[in-house]
């Protein structure tokens, strides 16, 4: 038993912290959507596997032995913690508010050609838009991303600068010779 973890061992433990919640294969067979018949034979073999048996066998009806408690707590666990963070990387990416602060030039020549694109790749995501010609006072409660023109110098706030503009002027050749 050099390899005592393998992707079958984690498949079956996921069955066995079913069995082990409803202390019953036909409701974890329910739960899963297969037969008792299937969580029946897994179950045998990850005890042959183990070397121990995990459930007492009592009429229709299951009990742990000291060894499956041990392992039904840890198990678990696992999925809980699995399946919370999970839930946090699905929240935090994928739907909710996303509000933008960007100025107005920013808003009407880069992002509204691009804003049909960006709602068709993230349909979950509202995109609230605040746009305004400068936010000298941002506040880092009132935004998720701020565009800006100012030299990004923020207490607090992270800022990562994404071009160097250059200002020239511009005048008609009737104007420059006169």
């Amino acid at each position: 038993m050099s390899r005592i973890f393998n992707a079958q061992m984690h498949a079956w433990l996921q069955v066995f912290a079913c069995a082990a919640r409803h202390l019953s294969f036909t409701r974890c067979a329910e739960e899963l959507h297969v037969t008792p018949g299937a969580i029946s034979q897994q179950m045998r073999q990850l005890e042959e596997r183990l070397g121990f048996a995990l459930f007492h066998r009592v009429g229709r009806g299951l009990e742990l032995t000291a060894e499956g408690q041990r392992l039904a707590v840890v198990a678990n666990e696992v999925q809980s913690r699995i399946s919370e963070e999970l839930r946090l990387l699905y929240s935090g990416r994928i739907g909710g508010v996303f509000k933008l602060r960007c100025i107005p030039s920013f808003l009407s020549k880069w992002l509204m050609p691009r804003l049909p694109r960006l709602q068709e790749a993230f349909p979950d995501i509202q995109l609230r838009i605040i746009a305004e010609d400068s936010s000298g006072s941002l506040r880092d409660d009132d935004f998720d991303l701020a565009i800006d023109l100012n030299d990004g110098s923020y207490p607090g706030l992270s800022t990562t600068p994404l071009l160097e503009e250059e200002l020239f002027p511009v005048c008609s050749p009737s104007l420059l010779v006169g």
